[in-house]
């Protein structure tokens, strides 16, 4: 056998394996990086999730103390007009 024709035989297996090498190290990254990411989204939404009960007791206390200034509101101009009548 010839130098040209061992190394033919040799080559085209070699850069076979290296193309499938390289073909499996970006599918490892683009898994680990969808695995990252699913974990991350995951984190997110228990955040949220947590701010969305913090903000409905913010809500509540709001329109409780909306309601208390329209009750003082209320009053003073009940005062005032009792008041303009005296």
């Amino acid at each position: 056998m010839s130098w040209e024709v061992i190394s033919e035989v040799i080559a085209l297996p070699a850069a076979y394996v290296t193309a499938f090498a390289a073909i499996i190290n970006i599918i490892i990254k683009v898994n680990r990086t969808l695995c990252s990411l699913e974990i991350a989204v995951k984190q997110l939404k228990e955040c949220i999730e947590k701010q969305s009960d913090k903000n409905s007791d913010f809500y509540s206390s709001i329109s409780d103390h909306e309601v208390r200034i329209s009750n003082i509101e209320y009053k003073i101009e009940s005062l005032s007009e009792r008041q303009d009548k005296e």
